[in-house]
């Protein structure tokens, strides 16, 4: 540590830290307009000069380190006076058309020029030069207003990874542009606006037009992928007219993807269900809420009363609250007395619940996401985070460029990580990468790497791991996966004798694949090596939908109740059954699958499906369709008039998470805040009180009336998360277990002390080779499912920005592939398996495995999950000019 004085405040920071930061630790401003937290020091604007005692001259405070008894003055004569002459050089050629500026009221050079009193120039001015690009979605360019500070140039360098834009030209002609000055086309994440201190990269209006003044500030939480981005939604007279982020705010530190800046406009989108509906012949008609909540509530009683509880059944989604999720499965056990519920298609958190937890203890990620920038070794598999989400990429970005960590992803198909710097692609065939992670395990206990401190006191089951894999030959392996054993030894010791390093992944949800194993490999994995409970270690696995996480926790699932107790132990039964003074339905129920089964063969007279659509999202989408429609009662609960709900005997409108109060739980295990921003659309209501209202007319109400209020009880029963109530969880959230008799403490890594289980336990399941569906013979290609940054599930194909960025399916093949089946780029192509067929939009690659072909999923008018089966198998395709 060294100390400082600045403007005669004593202040102390970290060795390194530069006197900026150490002006802002002792609550001194230094304005800057080339600043940014999220970048390296530039010094570009030299607006932050200022004095040191004892030296000539003034200098840079962003990138001046602090030193011991330094002496740091920032309000002498000769600093204001460079700070002046610096705006009225940025002034001089600068539009002074502030009054119809996008920026206004919130520039920093308005505000400085206000700040230091810059009312004339000494100088003529000159004319604004610079292009205008009007022409790319979503984001306006004027470098007619660029200070050329940098920062968007940076921020799409170093925290994206993207470099679509750079400063070109030289001298008085240096402007920033894409080659060629094209329109831009990447991932329009809006990162670049968000850094921008001037109005030279302003968003497009989407909704109201409204200046800073004008709007009311909301936080809350995204309510897209499961990274639980902190999001601040400012409204104008009760609309949503932007959104965005801060540093301070939550765990992102002010980034956001294209999702979360930009998918809004789905709030207020013209198809959202504003009424309830009830079936009249091959059409609805639009009900009352009292009549529509009797109507189920009737029918329900009736069901329960003739066939039992049994015949009743409910699949909830992982885009419910925390509350809601609890309220769902507390209705489901305790009001309709069936043991039947489900979400995800059951497969969206196998990997945690069956491959981590058993090894491990909790059905979680390990640490928090930023810990991912600390790992010297990264180890991606099975999953592509640019895709599934895109914060969390950033991590890696980040950790390859500033920390020169290693990257090896290890996958059947070429994702953008692999074009991280410095990252080294290992291909191996489909199916195979649980196989080759069980190659490292083999090569580091042969070569006698593994971390013997860590696994001696903390871990059980060493010798039966050896035993397991004493007959794994890693020529073997590297004959079935494809790879090379070079391939497999050199990971695996790059892995095993890193300081720090982790395992990353996004677990896929259309039932192709094993995720489950390949994720209790990878714990296995982490626990030989000794990379859990420390920062920059640990197993990152993560779901896709926003509360993911929560739904598991608050027993969405079938065989656990709230907390991951057995619903089939009697004791853990009893107690749940002393809170809530209902009886619990016996055993552990059936699961997505078993639930459409018991639809099509009549066991299941009625199903409850909330945010959830089956039909659009399952595998098998005819399967799923025909049981649906054998349901004899089936009630959906939605904001959208998706592909199940238009089956539907009623359909009850609901709130969006921008609407709601409640908390999500992210990937990393944080309980975070949603705060209402806007209103329910017509008569749409919040999930949380239409579980309510069922409970009440089901004869069953529960005892608390808001979100708030239902913490004291799901405190208790979710024991994670430690009684803690939502009012009290601060902005940047509380990650579980959380800890405390007074004030509640996060435990943001797990593991640091004691494993719930005693210890760790060091054993894999045999390895399987995967199954396929079809013949190579007539479907050559293995078909990928594949999601794309631009969307999340179905759900964000409800925002028409988000479609005119991605508008339909794509087919991504190899280059060669593509000559092959007679298709080029943009062509359209017919793709088809033993289950059905599709049509999607070619494009070529020119890296990675061949007779792979990857397909997006979201889309409803060409849905991939119509050539999809359950089971796990992988799926052969062919391809041809459509």
């Amino acid at each position: 540590m060294i100390t400082l004085t600045i403007d005669g405040i004593e202040v102390t920071v970290e060795r390194g830290a530069s006197i900026l930061e150490a002006a802002e630790k002792a609550g001194v401003r230094i304005p800057t307009l080339c600043h940014d937290k999220r970048l390296i020091p530039f010094g570009a604007c030299r607006m932050c000069v200022v004095e040191l005692k004892g030296r000539r001259g003034l200098v840079p405070a962003c990138f001046n380190p602090a030193r011991n008894g330094m002496e740091v003055l920032t309000q002498t004569p000769a600093v204001i006076e460079a700070r002046r002459l610096q705006l009225q050089l940025l002034l001089r050629q600068h539009p002074l058309d502030c009054p119809v500026c996008e920026a206004g009221g919130a520039c920093q050079l308005q505000n400085l020029v206000f700040e230091y009193d810059v009312d004339k120039l000494p100088f003529p001015r000159q004319e604004p030069k610079g292009s205008v690009d009007l022409a790319s979605h979503l984001i306006k360019r004027d470098m007619t207003r660029c200070v050329l500070c940098g920062c968007c140039v940076r921020i799409c360098n170093e925290v994206q990874g993207v470099n679509e834009i750079s400063f070109v030209n030289r001298g008085i002609r240096t402007e920033i542009s894409t080659d060629f000055g094209r329109p831009l086309n990447c991932e329009f994440c809006g990162q670049c606006v968000s850094a921008c201190p001037v109005g030279a990269m302003v968003p497009k209006p989407l909704g109201p037009i409204a200046r800073p003044w004008e709007v009311h500030k909301t936080k809350t939480t995204c309510g897209f992928c499961g990274l639980g981005c902190a999001i601040v939604v400012e409204t104008k007279e009760g609309k949503v007219a932007r959104v965005s982020s801060e540093y301070e705010l939550g765990t992102n530190e002010g980034n956001l993807c294209v999702k979360g800046r930009f998918g809004w406009p789905l709030v207020q989108s013209p198809n959202r269900l504003t009424k309830p509906l009830l079936r009249e012949g091959d059409g609805f008609v639009e009900v009352s809420w009292e009549k529509a909540l009797d109507q189920v509530a009737s029918r329900w009683s009736e069901i329960k009363r003739q066939k039992g509880g049994e015949a009743l059944a409910v699949l909830g989604s992982p885009r419910l609250t925390n509350e809601e999720a609890y309220l769902l499965q507390r209705l489901a056990r305790g009001s309709l007395g069936t043991p039947h519920l489900d979400h995800g298609a059951g497969m969206s958190y196998r990997g945690l619940l069956e491959g981590v937890r058993p090894l491990l203890g909790y059905a979680a990620a390990t640490n928090p996401i930023r810990d991912i920038r600390e790992s010297d070794v990264i180890l991606a598999v099975g999953g592509n985070f640019k895709e599934t989400h895109p914060v969390a990429k950033n991590q890696v970005i980040l950790a390859a460029g500033r920390r020169k960590s290693k990257v090896f992803v290890v996958d059947h198909v070429h994702t953008s990580l692999c074009d991280i710097m410095g990252a080294q692609a290992v291909y191996v065939k489909p199916g195979t990468e649980g196989l080759f992670l069980r190659g490292m395990i083999k090569a580091i206990l042969d070569e006698g790497i593994w971390d013997r401190g860590f696994v001696e006191t903390r871990t059980e089951g060493l010798e039966g791991l050896k035993e397991a894999l004493s007959g794994l030959d890693l020529a073997a392996v590297a004959e079935l996966t494809g790879a090379t054993t070079d391939d497999i030894k050199q990971v695996a010791t790059a892995f095993a004798q890193a300081s720090t390093a982790c395992v990353i992944g996004s677990l896929e949800t259309l039932g192709v694949g094993d995720s489950a194993d390949l994720a209790a490999v990878a714990a296995c994995l982490c626990v030989l090596t000794g990379k859990l409970g420390r920062r920059g270690c640990g197993l990152h696995f993560y779901a896709e939908k926003a509360n993911s996480q929560g739904a598991l926790d608050m027993g969405l699932v079938p065989g656990l109740l709230p907390g991951y107790r057995n619903a089939e132990d009697s004791q853990a039964r009893e107690a749940l059954q002393e809170i809530w003074q209902l009886p619990l339905p016996g055993g552990a129920g059936m699961g997505a699958k078993g639930i459409l089964e018991g639809c099509l063969n009549g066991k299941i007279k009625s199903l409850y499906l909330v945010a959830e659509n089956p039909v659009g999202t399952y595998p098998d989408r005819e399967y799923v369709k025909k049981a649906l429609e054998s349901t004899e009662f089936l009630v959906v609960q939605d904001v959208f008039m998706s592909d199940s709900a238009r089956l539907a005997h009623v359909v009850l409108p609901a709130a969006l998470f921008m609407e709601k109060q409640g908390s999500f739980t992210s990937v990393d295990r944080r309980i975070q805040r949603l705060e209402p921003a806007v209103k329910p659309p017509g008569e749409s209501k919040p999930d949380f009180w239409i579980f309510c209202e069922l409970a009440k007319r089901m004869a069953t109400p529960f005892p608390f009336d808001s979100p708030g209020a239902l913490w004291q009880e799901m405190g208790k029963v979710v024991q994670m998360y430690g009684g803690a109530d939502l009012e009290s969880i601060p902005e940047e959230g509380l990650a579980w277990p959380v800890v405390g008799d007074g004030e509640k403490l996060s435990t943001a890594i797990l593991y640091q002390e004691e494993f719930p289980l005693g210890k760790a336990r060091l054993e894999l399941p045999a390895w399987r080779a995967p199954g396929e569906k079809g013949d190579p013979k007539l479907h050559p290609f293995i078909l990928h499912p594949q999601s794309r940054w631009f969307h999340s599930g179905s759900f964000s194909t409800w925002s028409p920005t988000l479609v005119e960025l991605c508008p339909e399916p794509d087919a991504l093949l190899h280059v060669e592939d593509a000559r092959e089946a007679g298709l080029k780029e943009g062509d359209l192509a017919k793709i088809t398996s033993p289950k059905g067929e599709i049509l999607a939009r070619v494009k070529v690659r020119y890296r990675g495995p061949r007779k792979v072909v990857q397909v997006a999923h979201h889309f409803q008018e060409q849905p991939l999950n119509r050539i999809l089966e359950w089971g796990g198998e992988l799926v052969r395709v062919r391809l041809e000019k459509a």
